[in-house]
């Protein structure tokens, strides 16, 4: 086997094991510049792999966050939901602590 079939056969092992992922991905605490224009949000998306239906990656950049997702199409047709719920469950929590 060479080591690409090897890491193929590895990711889907575990990847096999698991309905989705989260991950946290801590980013830049300042501001950035891309080809000298602010760089104002960034979004990270894990990929799907296996037969996992969903990743949602949050990542931290300049004192915001963002979430990102990335869904199977065909067991999840409706994935602005997820980003609905998210949305008001935040509201809910920052209704909470005003």
């Amino acid at each position: 086997m060479s080591p690409g079939q090897i890491a193929f056969f590895l990711t889907n092992f575990f990847a096999n094991k698991a309905v989705g992922v989260l991950t946290n991905v801590p980013g830049p605490t300042g501001l950035l510049r891309f080809a000298g224009q602010e760089v104002e949000q960034v979004v990270g998306f894990a990929p799907c792999s296996g037969n996992q239906p969903m990743t949602a990656t949050i990542f931290s950049y300049n004192g915001g966050v963002t979430i990102g997702f990335a869904t199977d199409a065909g067991l999840i047709p409706n994935p602005e939901d997820l980003v609905r719920y998210v949305m008001e469950d935040l509201d809910r929590m920052q209704a909470e602590l005003a």
